[in-house]
């Protein structure tokens, strides 16, 4: 018999339930982006902290619960280590957002308008992971004009110092989320919840975490 019970709490991209010790950073994220529900003027979000933070299951866990309250709401969760230039970071974030994309070549301009069109008539939200990566980030001027709600992830918060002025000021309001390492107690807490749920009885004591 396997000491498995259940495989999904192991999986790196897991969601859980609950981000354990992350409840208030996510309700600073969340009523950022709330009035953007009602099509109000929304606050765009940087959230910073150094890696293992939780940033990006935290991010993934807000979409994932946008999705099951809000179904109206479109959403889209790009990582910037796979699409790092204009054409793939759009084309990425076109087909998240679910737009029926012609096979063969499409240029990054018809990418955008195809965007911007599709945020006429939906209300959308965005998380652009690892945006330290992104080649281009004049990109994300666009966004404002289309009325997009835009979550950021990066390392520090210096990021935003060295944008351009014309282009941080486009990103504003901006609220800025720092997200702390976790705690080393935080930490087994979380790996004993998973371990629980992923594993049979018996098969893993306190001590051993």
């Amino acid at each position: 018999m396997s000491i498995i019970r259940d495989p999904q709490y192991l999986d790196e991209n897991f969601i859980p339930e609950k981000m354990w010790f992350r409840n208030e950073h996510l309700k600073v994220v969340a009523k950022a982006i709330e009035p953007k529900l009602s099509n109000s003027r929304h606050k765009n979000v940087l959230i910073h902290g150094a890696s293992g933070a939780g940033k990006t299951s935290s991010s993934k866990y807000l979409l994932h619960d946008l999705k099951q309250h809000e179904p109206q709401i479109r959403t889209a969760y790009i990582d910037c280590w796979k699409h790092w230039t204009r054409f793939t970071l759009l084309k990425a974030i076109a087909e998240e957002l679910g737009l029926n994309l012609i096979q063969g070549k499409i240029a990054s301009n018809e990418l955008l308008f195809k965007i911007e069109n599709f945020a006429k008539r939906y209300q959308c939200v965005l998380v652009i992971d690892e945006i330290d990566q992104l080649k281009d980030r004049w990109i994300l001027y666009f966004f404002r004009d289309f009325n997009i709600a835009v979550v950021l992830i990066a390392a520090s918060e210096s990021l935003i110092f060295h944008l351009d002025d014309k282009l941080r000021s486009r990103l504003e309001p901006l609220e800025r989320v720092h997200f702390p390492t976790y705690r080393s107690d935080e930490i087994q807490s979380i790996v004993e919840i998973r371990a629980h749920k992923a594993l049979r009885p018996g098969v893993l004591n306190r001590d051993q975490i």
